[in-house]
C-alpha cells in the first residue's frame, strides 16, 4: 500500500488537535507560505500546553 505523507500529516494533526492546549499546523511544500511561517513565529500553533 502506498500512502502519501500528506495523509499521515493530516492524521497526525487531527490526533494532536484532540489534546487539550494543542493547536497543530501542517507545514510542507504545499502549505508553506509567509503568512503561515509568521503565524508559527507568533505562537499561533502549539504542540503542547503553554506554560507561562
Amino acid at each position: 500500500m502506498i500512502m502519501p505523507l500528506t495523509l499521515l500529516e493530516e492524521d497526525q494533526a487531527r490526533s494532536i488537535s484532540k489534546i487539550p492546549g494543542c493547536n497543530p499546523c501542517i507545514l510542507n511544500a504545499t502549505t508553506n507560505s509567509p503568512t503561515l511561517l509568521e503565524d508559527i513565529r507568533n505562537g499561533t500553533y502549539t504542540h503542547g500546553e503553554r506554560k507561562l
